[in-house]
């Protein structure tokens, strides 16, 4: 498979969910539901698809992406009049023909949204990757009660047929873990000619370096990965590189540099992208949060407000006002977040976390008033011994653990405190409480 035929592919995929969600939106609209944030993230999604698009000639359905925005434009921060929500599924029909023609003979299979390949794939076997998580969920599951039959009833060792029942259930686990897994390399190709055409489009010079190929991630993680990464890179090459002349006065090198460099780090993929340009222009990032009614707050959480920009033309490198909000709300539905650093006039660099996995969780686990509750890692602040108030007091000294958590059953009640949880390996279940909107716990045994 080559370059082209990747890209397609990623585009085609990347273009049925978003016009999915154009779709969906238009139909709130004509509705009268929905308001800002939701034409901002139809407006999003278009101009995800625009950016795609343009990257591969696709100059009528950049085009057709392109209207989509315009008729959405002047409703970013109002109520949408139902009337929109007609014109947007006019245009959103017009999108889709323009990426997947329809046939004026026999019907293909591309007639029904499924794109035709460039050539004969290799034989591959695609699973549903809801299946893969009832796979893992059932393994999981022969896990926890090999490894408690091989303790026996009184917790002592029991025969050498149990524990090496439990011992090859284990391995099953890890060995339909990795199904889930993928190279996040494959996403460096598609980098470099990004940074290729974003670059000559803008009249500049710029190469990529990238380092962690090998690592490897959920197969949604790799996904939410690819796009962050894409987004960071395409406004590292609008935003961060200065063109030749200006390098050049400023005693650089005339060709810029963007640096992808992913690494593990425990249950959590780093993706860092970092280029040698101008910095960010602190006073600049003021003057248009102002703008939009932001008069404080440090810039490096102002960068991620929707509609900022500091870009004084609009094209399709930027000035659109979309671009790092997109990558923080990417980053954080994916259970990650991302944190940016500046060198004034020496360059930029973006740190996103995302979780290796979308199934298991790292927890902090421990018992409160005899109930088994745990906090993710990343939640706890400290955990020291010693009662105090206003902290969060465990029965006994806590672990951490590593477990397949799913969302709570309708035997439990609604709760604020908690939405998932997960079965100990004695068969005991426990709660994840929720610590959404506040800070950090402090936990203490």
């Amino acid at each position: 498979m080559d370059r082209t035929q990747r890209l397609r592919e990623l585009f085609d995929s990347e273009a049925r969910d978003s016009l999915a969600q154009l779709a969906a939106g238009a139909l709130r609209v004509e509705r009268g539901e929905g308001g800002p944030d939701l034409v901002a993230a139809l407006f999003r999604a278009a101009h995800t698809v625009k950016g795609g698009a343009r990257l591969l000639g696709l100059d009528g359905a950049a085009g057709a992406a392109e209207r989509i925005e315009q008729a959405l434009a002047p409703h970013r921060h109002g109520q949408p009049p139902p009337s929109l929500g007609v014109e947007l599924l006019r245009l959103v029909d017009e999108l889709r023909d323009a990426i997947w023609p329809p046939s004026p003979t026999t019907p293909t299979a591309s007639d029904f949204g499924v794109a035709q390949p460039f050539d004969r794939p290799r034989p591959t076997i695609r699973v549903q990757p809801d299946r893969i998580d009832a796979l893992v969920g059932l393994v999981a599951e022969a896990a926890r009660a090999a490894a408690h039959l091989a303790r026996g009833p009184s917790g002592a060792a029991t025969t050498a047929q149990a524990r090496e029942v439990a011992g090859l259930v284990a391995a099953a686990e890890a060995a339909v873990l990795r199904l889930r897994l993928l190279p996040m390399g494959a996403m460096f190709d598609d980098l470099r000619l990004a940074v290729r055409d974003a670059a000559a489009a803008d009249g500049k010079l710029a190469e990529l370096v990238t380092v962690g190929g090998d690592v490897e991630a959920d197969a949604g993680v790799v996904d939410a990965a690819a796009e962050i990464v894409l987004q960071l890179v395409r406004n590292a090459v609008a935003h961060g590189l200065e063109r030749p002349d200006e390098r050049a006065a400023a005693g650089k090198p005339t060709v810029g540099k963007v640096e992808v460099a992913l690494r593990q780090a425990g249950g959590w993929v780093e993706l860092r992208v970092a280029d040698d340009g101008r910095g960010v222009d602190e006073a600049a990032i003021r003057r248009r949060a102002a703008v939009l009614g932001h008069h404080a707050g440090a810039v490096g959480e102002l960068l991620f407000l929707p509609g900022l920009s500091t870009r004084e033309r609009a094209d399709d490198l930027g000035g659109q006002g979309i671009g790092l909000d997109i990558v923080r709300a990417r980053a954080r539905a994916a259970g990650g977040d991302v944190r940016v650093t500046w060198v004034r006039g020496a360059g930029t660099t973006f740190l996103a976390r995302l979780p290796v996995s979308a199934l298991y969780e790292r927890l902090i686990v421990g018992r409160v008033g005899g109930a088994l509750v745990g906090l993710t890692v990343d939640a706890v602040a400290e955990v020291v011994a010693g009662a105090r108030d206003g902290t969060l007091l465990f029965d006994s000294e806590p672990e951490e653990v590593s477990v397949l958590t799913v969302p709570l059953g309708p035997l439990f009640a609604p709760s604020r405190l908690a939405d998932r949880g997960w079965i100990a390996p004695d068969g005991r279940v426990g709660v994840v409480l929720s610590l959404r909107g506040r800070s950090a716990a402090e936990v203490r045994f």
